[in-house]
């Protein structure tokens, strides 16, 4: 018979370090699909949550972007996937090719400073400021 321990304690640390304020390149690491997400500012939606990767002081860190499934021209999903691809999305767009892509991130933070949030996805641009995808580069 397998004993429960008596207890487990897990405990959170004081300040969860988040990237700071600021221009980063992004690597897109994952994609969830999140599903129906209820009571949001415009009701109830289907969510995706992208996970970037970025890096500060030589640390990787990751911040989280919701946004709707949603291809509407409007939408922050057109807008990341145009900034990858240079291209709009069309009708239909498998979004799992976008993993692993780069792009130009512009951090901000919440009003209350709690979290890192992702304003706006450019493309990437390279030392001279001209616009690239991962096509462009040979690895």
């Amino acid at each position: 018979m397998n004993a429960q321990p008596e207890s487990l304690i897990i405990s959170q640390p004081d300040h969860t370090p988040q990237v700071s304020a600021g221009v980063y390149t992004g690597k897109l690491t994952d994609i969830k699909d999140l599903g129906l997400v209820k009571g949001g500012q415009y009701g109830d939606k289907e969510k995706l949550e992208l996970s970037w990767t970025v890096r500060e002081n030589g640390k990787e860190q990751c911040v989280a972007q919701r946004c709707t499934k949603s291809l509407s021209s409007l939408a922050k999903l057109t807008e990341v996937i145009e900034a990858i691809t240079g291209d709009g999305p069309g009708s239909s767009f498998d979004v799992m090719t976008l993993v692993g892509k780069r792009a130009t991130l512009v951090i901000v933070h919440s009003d209350d400073g709690q979290w890192a949030n992702i304003k706006t996805v450019l493309p990437f641009k390279n030392a001279h400021g001209v616009a690239v995808t991962d096509e462009d580069i040979p690895f």
